[in-house]
């Protein structure tokens, strides 16, 4: 059996065209999402996370560190905190 195309991020290209165009279809259709669902006899839940994973990548969401005001050398160095305990111990912990 062939394996599927993969991009080289490991994603199935023809399963993300495929849902593309799917949603591209409930678009034009004007019926809600649940309507358009049973008629294509399409399981809701995987509609709903393709139409998040699509959007995702189309918006080129990459998880990215909070912006600081910190200086960029600041920002290279691990950030510590210390810790005080109860019975004088000391720990450094990332933070």
């Amino acid at each position: 059996m062939a394996r599927p195309k993969l991009s080289g991020t490991g994603r199935d290209l023809a399963k993300e065209v495929l849902w593309r165009d799917t949603l591209a279809r409930r678009r034009s259709t004007g019926t809600t999402q649940v309507e358009f669902c049973r008629k294509e006899h399409l399981n809701e839940n995987t509609f709903s996370t393709w139409k998040k994973v699509i959007h995702k990548r189309d918006a080129g969401t990459v998880r990215k560190p909070a912006e600081t005001t910190a200086g960029k050398e600041e920002q290279s160095k691990p950030a510590f905190v210390r810790l005080e305990l109860a019975n004088m111990f000391q720990r450094r912990r990332h933070s």
